[in-house]
């Protein structure tokens, strides 16, 4: 009883932030142990790519995966940014002993750094990155770059088929919710590798790493991976701004449905399956 007390509570307060600004701090910091996962696969794929004096962290969230890069890569400079409040409110707390660490509240778009960097990487962020928008950070990525610098980052990719969407697609058009999402308007993009390939080569840069792969995760139980899912659903998002207990009431039916579909239980640890693409591509010289 007591645990459940203790979860209640830090997802009502989680769920007052994500009102500011569409995303929570503080459940990002509980539930994000799945991005730090695919952050750290990023870092061995990346292995003794070239000296990292200067580093850009485009979407560092709460900075969970800043501590990953700064032991590991060890740079003289890291310079981090998010689009949330909460977020960078959060990494500065963590980070706010480290003169070698900028952290700054700010679109990636409008990123500029003092002089060039030796890699630019980003966890869980290009998926958020709306077509209309991508060429125009990609720009920023290739100004931004020292010749022969890279850009590595991982994300989500379309989870079409898998056991999740199709539980997704199934109760958003439902007789109960269906009426609710009329004017929906998904806020993720999901990339195809093709696609990616082709912005990327016509930016000039040289790929050496494009690959959509399929990932099981386990977490260690129920209340883990819904508030893992919370973070980043958009149509959760978007019943959120329309009615509170209505997306609160979707969200459970949502993960009972997958629960069942996937004949797991609440007690044990979960499985599940998602579909992520990895990049890492070289600034020509």
């Amino acid at each position: 009883m007591l645990f459940r007390f203790i979860f209640l509570t830090l997802i009502y307060y989680s769920y007052v932030a994500l009102a500011v600004d569409g995303w929570s701090g503080s459940s990002y910091s509980q539930f994000s142990t799945s991005q730090a996962n695919d952050a750290s696969i990023l870092l061995d794929q990346l292995g003794n790519h070239q000296r990292t004096e200067k580093i850009w962290v485009f979407g560092c969230g709460t900075g969970n995966n800043l501590a990953q890069f700064y032991l590991r890569l060890s740079p003289s400079h890291i310079y981090a940014n998010d689009i949330s409040k909460s977020m960078i409110e959060k990494a500065k707390e963590r980070f706010d002993d480290h003169q070698d660490i900028t952290i700054e509240q700010l679109d990636a778009i409008d990123f500029e750094a003092s002089s060039q960097i030796d890699l630019a990487i980003s966890v869980h962020v290009l998926h958020w990155i709306p077509r209309e928008k991508i060429q125009q950070l990609l720009s920023v990525v290739d100004a931004n770059l020292t010749a022969g610098g890279k850009f590595a980052g991982v994300f989500s990719a379309s989870k079409e088929g898998l056991p999740f969407q199709n539980c997704l697609d199934d109760l958003k058009g439902s007789n109960k919710y269906k009426n609710h999402f009329l004017k929906f308007v998904q806020a993720q993009t999901f990339y195809q590798v093709d696609e990616l390939r082709g912005l990327l080569t016509n930016k000039g840069f040289t790929i050496e790493i494009l690959t959509s792969t399929p990932r099981d995760k386990i977490f260690a139980d129920f209340p883990a991976l819904k508030g893992f899912v919370a973070q980043w659903l958009s149509e959760y998002k978007y019943l959120k701004e329309i009615d509170s207990v209505l997306s609160e009431r979707f969200l459970d039916d949502l993960m009972q449905a997958y629960m069942k579909l996937t004949n797991q239980h609440a007690d044990k640890e979960i499985h599940w399956r998602e579909k992520t693409l990895t990049l890492i591509a070289r600034k020509s010289k």
